[in-house]
């Protein structure tokens, strides 16, 4: 009996081994956690051959890939974990590791998570019919929004950008704004501009360093944020 007590003890400890081990993969996106799975099986002895579950994997079985990683603290450094650093924007860091290498990262204190690095494409274009607004453009008559005004609160807006302006005489120069009025608090007294001061701006060439607007979006969320609810989508190559 104490030795099958003990042969259990051994096999419990074992188990909690394991266990702890996938626990820390918990700091790995389910793609990446789906690689590290049959490397954790190579390094025990039981097998290199990728899982067969009906997924296909976004990278490579077994080459290396492109990983962003979150740190608890910014990060400037060239290498890290002897890996190098491609780039860099603080607590986020960019880098190019085999499979193994997401056992180290994920194994370091000051790695909080750890998700594959994906090349991004602009997919606005697909939002229309994704939420079946193409149908009530349709209609008739068709509801495209026409007179609907919207206002934001956000970081502020490039007023200058050709979505929120209108070519109102056909001479080819977007020179009408469709921005009723922007109120600026970012200084210590708020300020009001109208679309007439907007306009006057626009006319006379003039930006927020020199005209009579002096509203600037140094983030960009606020004019992005406008650009997805009212603009026109003259800036794009297509409009």
């Amino acid at each position: 009996m104490r030795g099958i007590i003990a042969f259990l003890f051994v096999l419990g400890i074992v188990a909690l081994s394991f266990i702890g081990g996938w626990g820390a993969t918990a700091k790995l996106s389910p793609e990446l956690q789906m690689l590290v799975a049959p490397s954790s099986l190579a390094m025990s002895g039981l097998g290199t051959t990728p899982p067969q579950w009906g997924v296909t994997l976004p990278f490579p079985f077994g080459g290396p890939i492109h990983v962003l990683v979150r740190l608890t603290h910014p990060f400037f450094g060239t290498s890290f974990l002897g890996f190098p650093v491609s780039v860099s924007t603080g607590t986020i860091i960019g880098l190019r590791v085999p499979i193994s290498g997401l056992l180290s990262l994920v194994a370091a204190s000051d790695v909080v998570y750890v998700e594959q690095a994906w090349k991004a494409h602009p997919t606005l274009d697909k939002s229309v019919p994704a939420i079946r607004a193409d149908i009530l453009h349709a209609m008739s008559p068709p509801v495209i929004g026409k007179g609907v005004i919207i206002g934001a609160v956000d970081t502020g807006i490039d007023y200058l950008h050709r979505d929120f302006r209108d070519d109102s005489n056909g001479d080819g120069f977007e020179e009408s704004s469709r921005i009723l009025y922007i109120l600026d608090q970012t200084g210590l007294v708020s300020a009001e501009y109208t679309q007439a001061q907007i306009e006057s701006d626009i006319a006379n060439h003039l930006g927020p360093d020199a005209g009579q607007v002096r509203e600037k979006d140094t983030n960009g969320h606020g004019t992005h944020v406008m650009g997805i609810a009212a603009g026109d989508g003259s800036a794009s190559p297509a409009g």
